[in-house]
């Protein structure tokens, strides 16, 4: 595979996760907003969680794209699926983790 086969492979893996990762804040934003309608309270939108969760979607489609990789360049619609699912729960993973690495910090563990 030349560099621009790895390359291409890559960007694909980027914008699946990203992609999936929009169908995640669409959905939660949805609620969100579902929420405050109810509560009567203005739905606010923030950006820096926007962007740090678009960061995190793409990370988890391209870590899972070099994780599947099995030698050939085959895209399938599975695998395209795979990717976009990455990027929807990849992100909530690695806030997880984040989240729970700061709590240790914080806690004194």
């Amino acid at each position: 595979m030349s560099a621009f086969d790895w390359i291409t492979y890559l960007v694909l893996a980027f914008g699946l996760g990203v992609a999936g990762q929009l169908v995640r804040v669409a959905v939660g934003f949805k609620k969100m907003h579902e929420r405050n309608l109810a509560l009567s309270e203005k739905t606010k939108f923030d950006h820096k969680k926007f962007w740090t969760s678009i960061v995190l979607g793409a990370m988890a489609g391209l870590i899972t794209a070099i994780a599947k990789w099995k030698g050939n360049s085959q895209i399938d619609p599975e695998f395209i699926f795979t990717l976009m699912a990455a990027g929807y729960a990849g992100s909530d993973i690695i806030e997880g983790l984040i989240d729970n690495g700061l709590d240790k910090r914080s806690s004194g563990a």
